[in-house]
């Protein structure tokens, strides 16, 4: 039996699953062979939010593993992806924590072919591709491709090898997620006191457990003069008792119903709390990650960093998590959200706010088993 889901509340691995054993075919790549893939971001100019970039990522990640290549990471702005994840690619195989990055980043990129976005199934499938596969390459895409290349026809024998044609998109792409990423201690700490918000508890047992119930909701409204960035418009704000509904149906039956919410303003954020009190609902208890709400590639990382924050980017990082643990969803239509449905655990409900006319409360069930 493959265990594809066998994981703790903060998404920690336990052994002798899938994920374990994609790690370990990445480490026996750094070993065997010295091509590189690397998923890499453009020097400057546009390279997707959280959600877009994990995308890339994984796509990146199943090429390394169907083409038996040593993968590498290369994500670096605006803040570098190992300060929140132990990224368990190459560089973290053969390199000691101090001297990782540099010698990952000049290992990958010298020499390299740059791929940017490209038609998958066309790409992955025809002469150039495996031209190409002769020296070292950098791929820069957000493209949702790793299923074309896991069932490529020349990548067809490593897929039954590693026990992977079976399985789904979304089944790939957590288990892509899983094998990748671990939280480093900032995430795991910032999630617990979330946690103990919300359960009202601080035993352990019952945090680690897969006990901790909670609807994480996600509300990406667009610009509306509220955001400190520019982003197109998304859903209104006459469309937030919709995300109360969403959330209400999630709860029902439900004694208390803890929420965790991420918005992507405090207007947004304040409205979702008002919305829950003229509700009429009395057992709710709301709970935000602190710190400034920013976006990971529409923000001026100057800005951000001059905030004066401690650590300005950890919240996006802790809401995407507490996001893929949650118990239930309710999300915009949003790359965060979606690819946190996608790592979610197995069939984690989700519901998705479609866009539209305003206040049409279009809430539709998101099956993370098929929509991508």
């Amino acid at each position: 039996m493959v265990h594809v889901f066998d994981c703790d509340v903060f998404g920690l691995l336990r052994s002798n699953d899938l994920s374990h054993r994609l790690r370990r075919d990445i480490a026996a790549n750094c070993r065997a062979t010295s091509r590189t893939v690397t998923f890499s971001l453009p020097d400057v100019g546009w390279a997707g939010g959280f959600g877009d970039r994990l995308l890339g990522l994984v796509t990146t990640q199943y090429l390394s593993i169907m083409t038996s290549s040593a993968f590498h990471v290369n994500w670096t702005r605006p803040y570098d992806l190992r300060k929140y994840f132990r990224v368990h690619d190459c560089a973290d195989r053969l390199h000691g924590e101090r001297d990782r990055r540099g010698l990952a980043v000049r290992a990958a990129r010298s020499p390299a072919k740059v791929i940017p976005a490209v038609d998958a199934w066309g790409y992955f499938t025809n002469d150039t591709f495996a031209k190409d596969l002769e020296q070292n390459i950098d791929v820069m895409t957000n493209g949702r491709h790793w299923l074309d290349v896991v069932h490529a026809t020349s990548s067809s024998n490593r897929a039954r090898f590693l026990r992977l044609e079976a399985l789904s998109r979304q089944q790939l792409f957590k288990l892509g997620v899983d094998a990748l990423l671990s939280p480093r201690r900032n995430v795991i700490d910032a999630a617990r006191a979330i946690l103990e918000q919300l359960t009202a508890s601080k035993d352990n047992d019952s945090l680690f457990s897969k006990k901790a119930w909670y609807v994480g909701v996600q509300i990406r409204c667009g610009s509306h003069g509220m955001l400190a960035w520019n982003d197109p418009k998304r859903h209104s704000l006459a469309d937030i008792p919709c995300f109360v509904k969403g959330t209400m149906q999630a709860c029902a039956g439900r004694t208390t119903c803890p929420i965790f919410l991420t918005a992507d303003s405090v207007t947004a954020s304040k409205a979702f709390r008002d919305a829950v009190i003229t509700s009429g609902v009395v057992n709710a208890k709301i709970v935000e990650a602190e710190g400034p709400i920013l976006h990971t590639d529409r923000t001026n990382a100057s800005a951000a960093n001059a905030m004066g924050a401690p650590d300005p980017w950890l919240r996006s990082v802790v809401d995407w998590w507490m996001l893929k643990q949650a118990s239930a969803l309710v999300i915009s239509r949003s790359g965060f959200g979606e690819t946190a449905a996608w790592a979610s655990k197995k069939n984690t409900p989700t519901q998705r706010l479609e866009l539209g006319r305003p206040g049409a409360c279009n809430l539709s069930v998101f099956d993370t088993l098929s929509q991508f």
